[in-house]
């Protein structure tokens, strides 16, 4: 919804360098042996935050090589639609950024 963000305006190899574009290159190689991996919404990644850790907010056992930092989601900001919202695993919680920044991305697969 609204603005797409800037095609290959960031600093990436091999694919478009969009969101849109991450998840197309990833689903051709079928990681994990599946092609259906999106972009995951607000509730969706909130849900794998850990509050009881910090830097990163999340259970390191079971997602080693997450940054402490903000992760896009699949949903834009409904009044500000250069915006999308994003999880922050630093410490917990959500916000929202301008499409043009460079932030981390996680992929889900099934239901939406």
């Amino acid at each position: 919804a609204g603005f797409i963000g800037i095609k290959n305006g960031g600093h990436c190899e091999g694919s478009d360098c969009d969101t849109s574009g991450y998840v197309s290159a990833l689903n051709k190689q079928e990681l994990c042996g599946y092609h259906d991996w999106r972009m995951p919404n607000v509730d969706e990644l909130s849900s794998i935050t850990n509050l009881n850790e910090s830097a990163p907010a999340i259970d390191a056992r079971y997602f080693p090589e997450t940054v402490a930092a903000a992760y896009w989601t699949s949903v834009p900001v409904a009044t500000l639609p250069a915006n999308a919202w994003d999880v922050y695993f630093k410490g917990g919680g959500s916000d929202w950024d301008n499409k043009q920044n460079l932030l981390h991305v996680r992929l889900v697969r099934g239901g939406k």
